[in-house]
Parts: structure tokens; C-alpha cells; sequence
């Protein structure tokens, strides 16, 4: 076997490597902007979802405590005049309008409590609207805290398509060096474009690999 026919055989396998270490880094490079994107795409809706919970929900909470409170205030009111009728004795009617205070209050809290027990469902409230106004704190959190790891992954997928797209860099110029060496062939300048485009190619591959632990 001649020099020049090893030297062609290692330059085709080299092309040809290098043929598909570009396109496991095109892929790679796509796949990371997709999921880049899309989690740019989620960390950016996230808080205007946590916005809409905080405030329906809190409407509805403030609804029902307001409900109780007042209810509470009633009680504490009717109490008071049934007291001082009690202690110092006084007209009839201040008795009478204490009785009637309590029981208001005692149908406001009861009223107040079985609004808070209807189910939004049945009053055709949509799905959206429903879990914005039935949102707890843990719920709240786990919002929050899946908004933070979608930026995080935002961040690991820009630094993967960044190192990809240099990766991709190395890959076109071991590509354009084994053009030189085709062209060189078998000479002194044909072995130095071979060997740096080899070298190239080896340093793309550990690039891309490097890429993909991130």
C-alpha cells in the first residue's frame, strides 16, 4: 500500500467523521435552542400565572374572612348590650336588638362558611379562573419554585447551544484543513492541513461531548 493511498484513506474517514460529528452538533445545537426557548418561554408566563393566583385568590379569601369578621362583630356588639342590660338593667328593646344582633351574626357566619364550601365548579366558573381563586400557599410556592428552575434551565440550555455553536466552529475549519490536505495531498503541506484538521476535529468532538454535561 503506497503512502498516497493511506494518506487518501485517512483523509476519507476523516471527512466522513467529520460529516457526522457536524450533524450530531447541528442536532444538538437545535435541541438546546428548542428547549431554551421554550423555557425562556415558561420562566417569562410563570410569574403573571403567580400574579393572577395571589390576587383571585386572596379576593376570595378576603371575601369570606371579611364575611366571618363582620359576623364576629355583630356577636361582640349584641353581647355587649345583653351585658349592660344584664348589669344595669335598661329598656326591654336594648335586649331585644341585642338577641336579633346575635342571631345575624350567627346566620352571616353560617352564611360565610358554606359560600367558602361551594364548589366554583358547579357555578360554571372555567378551569383557569378555578384553580386561580382555589390557589393555597403550597401551591403558590411550587409556582414559584418552577418558575426558578425554568430560568435555570434557560440558562443550561443557552450555555449548551453556546458551546455547541462553537463546537460547530471547529467542525468548519477541520472541515476546510482536510479541503487544504485533498488538495495538498500526500505532501509535507498536505500531512500538516491533515493533522491540524484532525486535531480539529478531536477538539469538536470533545467540545461537543463537554456541551452535553451541562
Amino acid at each position: 500500500m503506497t503512502r498516497s493511498t493511506r494518506f487518501e484513506q485517512i483523509l476519507a474517514v476523516l471527512v466522513g467523521l467529520t460529516a457526522v460529528v457536524a450533524a450530531l452538533l447541528a442536532t444538538l445545537q437545535l435541541d438546546a435552542s428548542r428547549q431554551g426557548d421554550r423555557a425562556a418561554q415558561l420562566s417569562a408566563r410563570l410569574p403573571a400565572r403567580v400574579f393572577e393566583h395571589i390576587a383571585a385568590s386572596t379576593l376570595r379569601s378576603s371575601f369570606h374572612l371579611d364575611s366571618q369578621r363582620d359576623g364576629v362583630g355583630l356577636a361582640v356588639e349584641a353581647l355587649g348590650r345583653q351585658l349592660a342590660v344584664l348589669e344595669r338593667g335598661g329598656p326591654d328593646f336594648e335586649d331585644a336588638i341585642g338577641r336579633a344582633h346575635l342571631k345575624a351574626a350567627e346566620r352571616a357566619i353560617e352564611a360565610a362558611k358554606a359560600m367558602e364550601k361551594i364548589d366554583p365548579a358547579s357555578r360554571g366558573v372555567d378551569r383557569l379562573t378555578r384553580e386561580a381563586i382555589l390557589a393555597t400557599i403550597p401551591q403558590l410556592n411550587a409556582l414559584v419554585a418552577e418558575q426558578g428552575r425554568q430560568v435555570d434551565l434557560g440558562d443550561r440550555y443557552s450555555a449548551r447551544g453556546s458551546k455547541s455553536v462553537f463546537a460547530l466552529s471547529l467542525v468548519a475549519i477541520a472541515a476546510a484543513l482536510l479541503g487544504l490536505a485533498a488538495v495538498f495531498r500526500a505532501g509535507a503541506g498536505g500531512r500538516i492541513a491533515l493533522a491540524a484538521g484532525a486535531l480539529s476535529l478531536a477538539l469538536a468532538t470533545g467540545w461537543g461531548a463537554w456541551a452535553l454535561t451541562i
